[in-house]
């Protein structure tokens, strides 16, 4: 953390979040999914990605998956293998054999990507646009 005022934040991007599920799931071929309706699916806690939704009861109960790693080519595969539900910014996760992808209709949360730059260097601002 700096002081207040010393840096300032540019947004480069804000992504809509996608559901990752084995294509061989009864929701696959729905045109999007609300959190509600897979609430209580099996997830995969994958905490160093860092992708959830906030308010929802996030994926750490007993028997659930834990993934430590950040490799989004191993997520889909343990999605396709049946090993649990993934939560991700929208197109970030490789095409998977086996694996769905539905956008997340509701809560309506994106991820959002910014840049920290000093004050004053607005010649890094400038690049963006």
């Amino acid at each position: 953390m700096t002081e207040p005022g010393v840096l300032t934040r540019a947004l480069v991007a804000e992504t809509r979040l996608e559901v990752l599920l084995p294509r061989d799931h009864p929701l696959s071929t729905a045109g999007g999914v609300d959190l509600d309706s897979v609430r209580d699916a099996r997830w995969i806690d994958a905490p160093d990605l860092r992708c959830w939704v906030p308010g929802a009861t996030p994926p750490t109960a007993t028997g659930r998956l834990r993934y430590r790693g950040t490799d989004l080519s191993l997520l889909a595969r343990l999605v396709a293998r049946g090993h649990g539900l993934a939560l991700l910014p929208r197109g970030l996760a490789p095409d998977t054999a086996g694996v769905a992808r539905l956008l997340l209709r509701t809560p309506d949360v994106v991820h959002r990507t910014e840049l920290l730059v000093p004050r004053g260097r607005t010649e890094v601002l400038a690049a963006l646009t």
